[in-house]
């Protein structure tokens, strides 16, 4: 039994001898066999394509080309991973940092149009513009070594994009466009609409588009230039000032801007002759309204008639209350409330019915006609309390309708796009959303205008965060 011990102790410092004095485990970064890229006989790295090729949405799911490269010798037989880095030229000679936008473990790799489309973006690369993109291969094998780098082939690629360009709302004060609101031009044309809040409107606000690769600074002649529709756009250089509180129109009226506020805003930058912005802020309530129902106080009056910021009257004149306090119980519709951090307007817990019912003192019987819904805000004209009449309309701030189709997923929520803004330019207006959930009941709304295209949520009790 000692026999074998020691000649088992002895093999395993002969075997830990052999392993410190043979080379190929000492990784030295400085004598390694690199990555090279392998070429076609022009020196191109894309062997069908070239290098200097144009990228098209219709072609997005074929394939595009395969690139290859030889192995990163490290000394001795390891798992290597591969990492495929991209920078892009900025200015002339000068590039970004390096970003990985693929890993694998083979020495190819396969790309559909898409995929290199979206690797170059994800790189840094502009939309719709030629980028000269600098490509190099990583190789690691593990956090204790250096990874190895390849040498660095070049290649003039001008993308696509499937999502809208960006308008940003920069602060004058802080120029930090990471943090900035925007706006959203849907046809890729400079034409921008949307919604977005502006929290600091005190600083000065410069609008910046996204796809502007010298980040030009558009404001207006001066920051509280006044006008009752539009303001033209002119350059930070042509002598353009920041847009400051007081613009457009001052005190509570949609054509104005604060400190700090919510809006729908208009921005024609293609046009040669008259690049111009309009807004129309969320001056009052923003809310759900619905088709009448008696037995519930939201719904108390015709959807025309309801409104938060009135003592709604939802009865008929000879069925009038002799208590005077219920005439501010009816009739308000569901108040929207903005969170900034989520970027999400939201209702608290309201009962939502199925059906709707005729007018009168409550209880109503509820009759076969389903319960619709509409999102408005700057309700403006006339309410009469004596007998419950309105004369209402709403501002170009918001009139968003839907469809009568909307799906209701799995976990019980409603949820659809909106539109219509309104009066405004290329708003299409949309009629009003049917209820299409199973049971009536508590349920909350949330509204997403920050997004392209807009949409709303309508989440039950129990799903409430």
């Amino acid at each position: 039994m000692k026999t074998f011990i020691l000649i088992t102790l002895v093999g395993c410092v002969m075997f830990f001898t052999s392993c410190e004095n043979d080379p190929k485990t000492i990784v030295d970064p400085d004598n390694l066999g690199r990555s090279s890229w392998l070429l076609n006989s022009d020196g191109e790295l894309f062997q069908t394509q070239g290098d200097v090729f144009t990228l098209y949405k219709d072609d997005s799911p074929d394939l595009f080309d395969t690139i290859r490269w030889t192995p990163t010798d490290f000394g001795y037989s390891a798992a290597i991973t591969y990492s495929i880095q991209i920078a892009i030229e900025i200015e002339e000679g000068a590039f970004s940092d390096f970003r990985t936008v693929e890993t694998t473990s083979n020495t190819f790799f396969v790309f559909t149009v898409e995929h290199i489309n979206q690797c170059i973006l994800n790189g840094g690369g502009m939309k719709r513009e030629e980028n000269k993109v600098a490509i190099r291969i990583s190789a690691s094998i593990g956090l204790s070594f250096p990874t190895v780098v390849s040498n660095v082939h070049h290649f003039f690629a001008t993308t696509f994009s499937t999502d809208p360009d960006l308008l940003y709302f920069v602060s004058a004060t802080t120029e930090d466009i990471s943090a900035a609101e925007y706006i959203f031009s849907r046809n890729w044309n400079s034409s921008y609409e949307g919604f977005a809040y502006i929290p600091y409107g005190d600083e000065g606000v410069w609008l910046v588009e996204e796809i502007d690769r010298t980040a030009t600074r558009w404001g207006i002649e001066s920051s509280t230039e006044q006008s009752t529709s539009t303001l033209r756009l002119i350059t930070e250089e042509e002598g353009g000032q920041p847009i400051m509180p007081g613009a457009f129109g001052t005190g509570d009226i949609e054509g104005s801007f604060v400190e700090d506020g919510y809006y729908r805003v208009f921005v024609d930058l293609a046009s040669e002759t008259n690049k111009r912005i309009q807004v129309w802020r969320f001056y009052d309530v923003f809310f759900v309204c619905g088709q009448r129902n008696m037995n519930y106080k939201e719904w108390g009056n015709g959807m025309s008639a309801q409104n938060p910021n009135v003592p709604a009257w939802n009865l008929l004149a000879e069925d009038a209350p002799s208590d005077p306090e219920n005439h501010e119980v009816w009739g308000t519709g569901a108040t929207l409330t903005y969170y900034p951090e989520e970027r999400v307007w939201k209702t608290d817990l309201v009962f939502v019915p199925i059906f709707q019912t005729p007018g009168g003192a409550p209880p109503q019987a509820e009759n076969a006609n389903v319960f619709e819904f509409k999102f408005r805000a700057n309700w403006c004209c006339t309410f009469n309390i004596e007998t419950g009449s309105a004369s209402s309309t709403w501002q170009a701030g918001v009139n968003l309708g839907g469809r009568q189709t909307d799906v209701v997923l799995e976990d019980g929520i409603q949820t659809g796009l909106i539109g219509g803004q309104g009066t405004g330019p290329g708003n299409p207006g949309q009629g009003n959303i049917r209820v299409n959930i199973p049971t009536a009941g508590y349920y909350y709304w949330a509204v997403y205008l920050n997004e392209y295209p807009p949409r709303y949520e309508l989440v039950p009790e129990n799903l409430l965060e």
